[in-house]
């Protein structure tokens, strides 16, 4: 598709395309372009799920419009809906409904550490859970901090990013930020736990642990602008 503008970006992930422009007329252009592409290749598109070049559309469980991202609303209702759960399917199932949008949440991998804690993973799907009052806790704090998330800003990389990170519980947390008038918005919330060697105990033999995060454990600013090209 060489015959694109140039302002236009395609992007598929499966079966899923977006198509975004700096012009809505350089979208409908592009879009008529990808249309007809497919056709000619024996795919089809579903009118259904079509959003045909608007300012705001769902993209896989995201809401992307100008200069911000949103988690979508029926995924939040989704999570908003979802009761304690009582077996270690259902907590899985849980949780990985919720890293999917860990973007948004500051602390994520504070409450992902404990209710993993409580799962077997030897023991069968069906199996239940020893559900207490603190796993009760960090079960709500992830269900409010999806159904209050807010809009995070798409990255200006013409623009600097501020990065402040620090360390809590054997958990590294950072916020990516850029400048917007007189504030600064968010641009994405990061979280990991530590693996032993960065939380400043003994080695970790779990190789997908391990994280070289030691500039974490001092809170810091850090400014960044995009690699030279």
């Amino acid at each position: 598709m060489t015959d694109l503008p140039s302002t236009v970006c395609v992007l598929q992930y499966a079966d899923d395309l977006i198509i975004s422009s700096e012009t809505r007329e350089d979208c409908k252009k592009a879009s008529i372009i990808v249309c007809n592409v497919l056709a000619q290749a024996g795919f089809k598109a579903s009118k259904e799920k079509l959003q045909w070049v608007q300012p705001k559309v769902t993209y896989l469980g995201h809401i992307i419009m100008p200069g911000l991202r949103a988690i979508s609303t029926d995924r939040v209702q989704m999570i908003r809906k979802m009761t304690s759960p009582q077996t270690v399917q259902q907590l899985q199932s849980f949780l990985g409904l919720v890293n999917y949008c860990k973007s948004w949440i500051p602390d994520c991998a504070i409450h992902d550490k404990y209710l993993r804690s409580l799962i077997d993973h030897k023991a069968p799907p069906k199996t239940l859970l020893n559900w207490t009052d603190e796993a009760e806790m960090h079960f709500t704090a992830l269900k409010k901090a999806i159904t209050t998330a807010p809009s995070l800003r798409l990255p200006n990389f013409l623009r600097e990013f501020h990065l402040h990170v620090r360390e809590t519980e054997g958990v590294a947390m950072g916020v990516l930020l850029q400048q917007h008038g007189s504030t600064y918005r968010p641009v994405v919330y990061l979280s990991r736990k530590l693996d032993n060697v960065a939380a400043g105990g003994q080695a970790s033999s779990d190789s997908s642990e391990q994280v070289p995060l030691r500039p974490f454990i001092k809170t810091q600013e850090t400014k960044m602008n995009e690699p030279s090209r």
